[in-house]
C-alpha cells in the first residue's frame, strides 16, 4: 500500500523538479511572469522557475535579424513617384518592452520604416535620390 501512495508522489516530484528547470541558450531572452504579472528575464544558462506560480511567456532571439521592407511608392520633392524598396538589420535590445509594450513587434517596424522612407524621399529631389543612399 505504501508503494502504490509513494510512486505517484515520485513521479509528481520528478515533474516538478524538471519542469522548473529552464535552460536558456546564448544569445536568446526569456520572460518569466508570476501569477500573471511580469517578474524578471531570464539570460542565457539555468534557471529555475516554480512550476505552478511561474510560467515563462516569452523566448525571444537577441541576435541580429534581417527584416525585408516591400517595395513602396514615394513622392520626391519634386513631385515624381519612385518605388522604394528597403532591407533593415535590426537587433532586439529590451525584451520585457518589446513584449509588452507592442502587440505586432513585425508590423510595428515595417510601419516606422515605411514612414521615415516616404519622410525622407520627400526631402529629396529625384537627382539626390540617384546620389545619396
Amino acid at each position: 500500500m505504501e508503494a502504490f501512495f509513494g510512486i505517484p508522489a515520485l513521479v509528481v516530484i520528478a515533474w516538478l523538479g524538471g519542469s522548473s528547470v529552464k535552460i536558456t541558450s546564448g544569445g536568446q531572452s526569456r520572460l518569466v511572469e508570476r501569477l500573471g504579472k511580469y517578474d524578471r528575464q531570464l539570460t542565457p544558462g539555468m534557471s529555475f522557475v516554480m512550476p505552478v506560480v511561474e510560467r515563462v511567456v516569452s523566448l525571444e532571439s537577441l541576435k541580429e535579424r534581417v527584416l525585408d521592407i516591400p517595395p513602396q511608392q514615394c513622392f520626391t520633392r519634386d513631385n515624381v513617384s519612385i518605388e522604394v524598396d528597403a532591407v533593415v538589420y535590426w537587433q532586439l535590445l529590451e525584451h520585457p518592452r518589446a513584449h509588452y509594450a507592442v502587440d505586432n513587434l513585425q508590423a510595428a517596424m515595417v510601419n516606422l520604416v515605411l514612414t521615415q522612407i516616404r519622410a525622407e524621399m520627400g526631402k529629396l529631389d529625384l537627382d539626390q535620390t540617384f546620389t545619396t543612399r
